[in-house]
This record gives C-alpha cells, structure tokens and sequence, in this order.
C-alpha cells in the first residue's frame, strides 16, 4: 500500500449436485439389487428437490435484492445472466458467514450481480503503475518518500476518527449504471484536500471539491476515466494554483474536455504534499493521527463483501484501487 497526503493548504484555498459412485456393488439377489436400487433413486430425487428448494430461495431473495437496488435488466436472458452470477455470490457470502472465528463481516450490496472482473473494471482505478509518474519538486526531501518524525507521537490520541470529528465528507460514486469510470484515484486526491483544508480552517463545511475538474483537466500523468494516481493529482493542484468547487464543476461519471475558465476558479488549494514511506504501518498510523490521508490499495476477493470489522485477508501485489483513510484505533 502507498500513502500520500496533502500538507500546508492556503486558506483560500454450489448442475445442483455431482455424483460420483467409484464402486457399484451388485446384489447377488434381484431383491437386493432392488433395494440398492430404489436407494439410489430415492437419493437423486431428495437431492433434486433440494436443488429445487435452493434455487427458489434464492430466486426471492434476489427479486427483493433488485427492488431494494431499483435493478432493471434488458430482458428475461440478461436477467437469468445477473440472476447466476448473484447466486454464486450469494453463495460465498452465505459460506463465509458459517465460517468460525473471522475478524471481519460480510454481506450482499449493489454489486452483487457483478462478476469480480465486471467490479473491478468498474469501480478500481485502471491499470496505472502505482509508482508516481512525475517528478515532484514540491517535496521536503530529495527522495520522494518522507518520514513523518515531524510528527510527534505522543501528542496524537489513543483512536481517532476523522469522519466523526466531521473533516471527511460522505463517499462518493465514481460509476453510474452502465457508465464505468475508474476514477477513483481522483476521488481519492479530493478527500485528501478536503479533509486538510477543513482542520486548517476549523471549518467543517466547506463546499466538496471537483472530482470532474481533476478527471477532465489532470491529463499530463493521470488518464481520467482510465486511471490515475492521488499523487500526480496533488501535483496537478498544486501547480495549477488550486481546485474548483464540485457545485462549479459537477461529476458526471465520464471524461470530459477540460472547462480552462472552471479550472481557475479556486475553491481550495495546497502548498506541497508528501509521500508516507511505504509498508510502514507506525509511519501511516502518524499520518492519520494528523489528516486524512490518501492511500493505493489491493482489492482482495472479500473487500467488496465487507460490512465491518478488521479486514484480514491475502493480498496480491498489485494496487487497484485507492481510499481516505480517516481513523486509527491504538488497539488493532
């Protein structure tokens, strides 16, 4: 995981079943084979209704998933298609539930008629390289990734949680319906700013920064709907002088030609950022304690499932996505 933030702002700115039978034994009598018989017929059918019993389970439990999600399909072939991949999801959901001593929960959400292909596609931040592109003249220190020593430990409290002290705003939605836009990184880099402008201001209603100027106008390392990085976007505010309002310059779930006039209408704006060093937990833990803080993740299989608790699961290498992180807790 890598780690960026914003620092010195201006104030202006389971077929059903599958039988394998590896011996048949056959009965030296008609009447036992008989009995062999009618047991292995009678088998297949039990196992039959309860294949039947499952599928209309599911089937309710999906027809009032898609009312609570207000899902509409093409037709009854596209429906059929979204109804496999939820019952395969709702499967692992359902397994997991039963399995023992986990750390964290899950449950179905909006995305679960989506393949982990189709999700990912939709709602991770491309394929960037999660190695900044850009060379950052703003930085404190000739490399890139800065200890926060700065920082005094003893001086943050044993939990914090920014969204509570009312510095973060809500999540936003970077995908609509079948408009896909990996923008999170975009999103990202805006909850960042956010959250430093706010404390630095003691003001805790500031209006939302442009996620769209960001996608439309952040084109010299980042790709807009196609990917990016929250650190070439703080590079982007930076040089360009600030960022607009989200009110001026509205989300519309798409790449757009970069509005010049709207670009230089300023909101908010920065004075330089720095790079967490990576894999440093206690580095990451006193960034927190100071702001929100803007972080490149792996999307694991479960995360999309998550509803709460410590996540714990194996990562992979690569970085997918991107998230403010807002809160710390001593004890985990």
């Amino acid at each position: 995981m890598s780690c960026s933030l914003p620092y010195k702002y201006d104030h202006h700115f389971v077929h059903f079943a599958y039988i394998q039978l590896t011996k048949l034994i056959f009965a030296t009598e008609m009447a036992g084979y008989d009995v062999v018989a009618r047991t292995i017929m009678m088998f297949l059918f039990s196992s039959s209704t309860a294949a039947h019993a499952n599928n209309v389970e599911v089937a309710k439990i999906f027809h009032e998933w898609t009312i609570q999600h207000q899902k509409v399909y093409l037709n009854d072939f596209h429906k059929e298609e979204r109804f496999q991949i939820f019952k395969t999801n709702w499967e692992y959901v359902e397994n997991f539930k039963k399995l023992p001593n986990q750390t964290y929960t899950v449950g179905l959400n909006k995305f679960s008629d989506l393949t982990i292909e189709e999700f990912l596609e939709a709602y991770s931040c491309g394929g960037s390289d999660p190695t900044p592109t850009s060379t950052h003249s703003n930085s404190t220190s000739s490399s890139p990734y800065i200890g926060i020593d700065y920082i005094d430990y003893d001086t943050c409290n044993e939990s914090i949680d920014w969204t509570k002290e009312g510095y973060v705003s809500r999540p936003g939605q970077q995908s609509h319906g079948s408009t896909d836009c990996g923008s999170c990184w975009a999103f990202a880099a805006v909850a960042g700013v956010e959250g430093i402008v706010q404390i630095s201001r003691n003001n805790k209603n500031i209006p939302r920064l442009s996620v769209q100027q960001l996608v439309d106008c952040d084109r010299k390392y980042n790709n807009g709907c196609h990917g990016g990085l929250a650190i070439d976007a703080y590079d982007y505010i930076l040089k360009n002088g600030g960022i607009t309002s989200a009110d001026n310059y509205p989300y519309t779930y798409m790449e757009g030609q970069c509005d010049v006039a709207k670009e230089k209408q300023f909101e908010a704006g920065i004075t330089g950022f720095t790079l967490v060093p990576p894999n440093d937990e206690f580095a990451l833990m006193k960034a927190v304690c100071r702001q929100p803080v803007t972080a490149r993740m792996t999307v694991a299989k479960g995360l999309r499932w998550y509803t709460g608790g410590v996540f714990m699961e194996e990562c992979g290498p690569k970085l997918g996505h991107a998230r403010c992180d807002h809160c710390w807790n001593g004890e985990d």
